[in-house]
């Protein structure tokens, strides 16, 4: 009797033992992925993956599937959920294969339909090159859609006319299918970074195109530029363009779908250097070689001459830098900076040099002895007061210009920014300012001009003494004539000349009633 309940027990293990396995093929559907409906006993599709599974919106990701084929036509229909399937439609374009199958992407998908998900169809008409398997795999830019953990799934169809995209037939018929349950998508980058070499100062994410950049920063995000970029790029949403180290884009900016876009720091050579199609452009501290096209502030733009209009009127060519722009920066640059009021406030450099010299009005011939460089601040949309500090070169040959606090800007008279006068433009900084004050640090040396109103700071260049101990307003500038000198300067000659006078006769009259 324990023989026979024994046997019975051990044929029932056995029974359980092989009914597990037909059970685990079919599996049922549930809410969260309508896919688990389908019986997975052939395993034509050995895995499906979407490396990585977490990625920023705007960032690239690959989409892999190793997969057998035993027919002429195979199909793939890949799922997405229905609130997400047009910006995957859109990015989703082409299916790559190992084996080198050309598949078709169907203009409107003949999938069979799942509640809540749309679909997208590929096909191939020749598997012949696939005939040990293969592997499909393709670079997709996740799309702006609704952040979270996704489904998404991929079926195989086979058979002799899946062209026609009769899917569930005997001529196109259903083979396997794999679904991934957790993909998440985050929210995309609020800052970015593009280099061709994708480089990048070793920030990211870095994109090596800059069109791919763009798309991938968030609305109101910043793209930093690096490097030279021979294609130009559209901008269709509200962001920053802008480059810390005056990197070229080649073609035209073109801003479109009533984008505000924040242009600044970059080389365009573009023809226009930047378009407004539909939109507004704020743009400064460029260099701008063919001008602009559309609506925008085009103020304080490097426009490729200072004494004739290449084309720019109406677009910033009363507010325009007076050289080219080697470097900018926000608030400060090295040790030059400008502070106090409110607005965005802006350091340029435009190097040393006499062809550096701001609208050609250098302090010298040469223009190389100053022991600063010629710097250009402006203020965007500014108010109140502010301090701005210029940085000395250590050395003797300029100490006695930082302990006689040379610093000078230039007068912007329409003569001495449209090149019909050359020389006697360099003012002492204290016409415009309050003091001068000296800092010295572990940071180095700097003279800084205090109490400057806004309105002196409207693209106006600065500019130290020089290693002969004389500051711009007392050294001989180019065609520089006696008349030319500043007031304050033409007042100190004066009184002195006086007092040497009132001196000279005191003592000759001493003499005379001495004897």
């Amino acid at each position: 009797m324990k023989l026979i309940q024994l046997f019975t027990l051990f044929l029932f293990m056995g029974l359980l033992f092989a009914a597990g396995p037909v059970q685990a093929q079919t599996q049922e559907a549930t809410e969260s992925n309508p896919f688990l409906i389908l019986d997975q006993s052939i395993q034509t599709i050995n895995s499906f993956t979407i490396t990585p599974n977490t990625a920023q919106i705007g960032t690239s990701v690959t989409f892999n599937g190793e997969y057998d084929v035993d027919a002429d036509q195979t199909a793939f229909c890949f799922y997405f959920a229905a609130a997400d399937l047009s910006g995957w439609d859109a990015n989703f374009t082409a299916l790559g294969s190992i084996a080198g199958l050309d598949f078709t992407k169907r203009p409107a998908s003949a999938c069979p339909p799942v509640a809540g998900f749309g679909s997208i169809d590929f096909y191939t008409t020749d598997t012949s090159a696939a005939i040990f398997g293969d592997t499909f795999e393709q670079s997709v830019v996740v799309p702006s859609i609704g952040t979270g953990t996704k489904i998404i799934a991929v079926r195989q169809y086979e058979g002799s006319d899946c062209e026609t995209g009769t899917y569930n037939t005997g001529d196109c018929a259903f083979v396997n299918f794999r679904s991934i349950t957790n993909f998440v998508v985050q929210p995309a980058a609020t800052t970015v970074h593009a280099d061709p070499a994708g480089v990048c100062a070793g920030n990211s994410p870095c994109f090596t195109s800059l069109q791919t950049a763009i798309g991938a920063v968030a609305v109101g995000g910043t793209v930093n530029v690096y490097g030279t970029f021979a294609a130009g790029v559209s901008i269709d949403k509200d962001l920053t363009l802008q480059s810390p180290v005056m990197a070229a884009i080649g073609d035209t900016v073109t801003v479109t779908d009533g984008a505000n876009v924040t242009i600044r720091g970059l080389n365009l050579s573009g023809d226009p250097g930047i378009n407004v199609a539909a939109g507004n452009a704020t743009a400064y501290a460029n260099n701008i070689v063919n001008g602009v096209s559309g609506t925008g502030d085009f103020g304080y733009n490097w426009w490729g001459v200072y004494d004739s209009d290449p084309g720019a009127t109406g677009n910033g060519w009363a507010t325009r830098l007076g050289a080219a722009v080697e470097a900018y920066g926000i608030g400060s640059l090295g040790q030059a900076s400008v502070t106090g009021g409110t607005g965005t406030a802006v350091v340029i450099s435009h190097g040393r040099g006499h062809e550096n010299a701001p609208f050609g009005q250098a302090t010298v011939e040469d223009g190389n002895t100053q022991c600063s460089d010629y710097y250009d601040v402006f203020v965007q949309a500014g108010s109140g007061t502010w301090q701005v500090s210029i940085p000395i070169d250590s050395g003797t040959g300029c100490d006695s210009v930082y302990q006689a606090r040379l610093i000078a800007m230039l007068n912007m008279a329409p003569q001495c920014t449209d090149g019909s006068q050359i020389g006697g433009c360099w003012d002492s900084a204290l016409d415009y300012g309050t003091s001068i004050t000296q800092i010295s640090d572990s940071n180095g040396r700097r003279l800084r001009v205090n109490g400057l109103p806004t309105s002196a700071l409207q693209g106006t260049p600065f500019v130290s003494g020089n290693q002969d101990d004389l500051g711009p307003t007392a050294v001989t500038l180019q065609g520089l004539q006696i008349g030319n000198l500043a007031s304050g300067w033409i007042m100190i000659v004066v009184v002195t000349l006086g007092l040497l006078l009132t001196g000279a006769a005191v003592w000759v009259n001493n003499r005379r009633v001495a004897q």
